[in-house]
């Protein structure tokens, strides 16, 4: 029998509520993009005095995202935005990463960024590209954006890991680094750490019902079977986000899984689904 959407909801607050740190993020974030934001707010507002690096950037950026005053919103991007702007902060980088999923930025970081680049290591540029991309000048974009695609080839899996991502949620990529990025996810290692974070991009940009599109979701689907909950969680959420009814069964039986970030991964994908 398929899982309701109100089983599917009441797992995610199940898992926002007993689970901490970035899992606890997940489901929130899960819960928020579903409508659901309301839900969230009586448990990470208590947190949202909270000091602990990382950690506090996930509950700033999902409470950005609910408040309903834009002076409240304001406040949290800000603090997010010291953050980033604060070269001892521990946790700039997630900062970086917070303020592009948000696609807030500011072009007075630019300079920031710029300079931060300079020094940045493989592992750490592809965040600040994809948020300096989300700022750039039309005649800026094509420069910063082959800054972020190169970095697919990358010695570093985690590198190419971060790039592949940033590549997949910008959202209109060039052709270019479209092509890039799917003849990257088709060469990467298959025990790579990356693979699945290009082959989860590259799905979001393959053309529906086409022949790579077919072969990028069972590929993604055979991470389900993964002991990995990350990879369970960025298959999943591939899937739903572009897959059909026909997931939703495999989807379910990911829902048993020992794993919080699996669990939470299959429930956000199958709420997209039965939508």
């Amino acid at each position: 029998m398929p899982v309701s959407p109100e089983t599917l909801v009441a797992l995610l607050e199940h898992e926002m509520e007993t689970n901490t740190g970035f899992v606890r993020i997940h489901a929130a974030e899960a819960l928020v993009e579903y409508g659901y934001g309301y839900k969230v707010s009586p448990v990470l507002l208590p947190d949202a005095g909270v000091e602990t690096p990382g950690y506090r950037l996930g509950v700033w950026r999902t409470l950005a995202q609910i408040v309903k005053a834009e002076s409240e919103r304001r406040d949290y991007v800000e603090r997010i935005r010291r953050v980033l702007t604060n070269a001892a902060a521990p946790d700039r980088l997630v900062a970086a990463e917070s303020l592009a999923k948000l696609r807030v930025a500011d072009r007075s970081d630019r300079p920031v960024l710029e300079e931060w680049l300079r020094v940045a290591r493989d592992t750490d540029a592809p965040f600040l590209l994809w948020l300096l991309l989300l700022s750039s000048g039309p005649s800026e974009r094509p420069q910063d954006e082959a800054r972020l695609a190169r970095l697919l080839d990358s010695k570093d899996p985690v590198s190419r890991m971060r790039s592949g991502y940033a590549l997949g949620r910008l959202g209109n990529a060039s052709p270019e680094s479209i092509r890039h990025l799917q003849q990257c996810a088709e060469s990467e290692p298959a025990d790579s750490r990356a693979r699945v974070y290009l082959l989860a991009a590259a799905f979001r940009y393959a053309a529906r019902d086409s022949a790579s599109a077919a072969k990028l979701k069972q590929e993604l689907i055979a991470y389900f079977a993964s002991s990995d909950a990350n990879e369970q969680l960025q298959a999943s959420t591939a899937i739903g986000a572009r897959g059909s009814s026909e997931e939703v069964p495999a989807l379910t039986s990911l829902l048993k899984s020992a794993a919080a970030d699996a669990r939470i991964g299959a429930a956000g994908a199958l709420l997209h689904l039965l939508r």
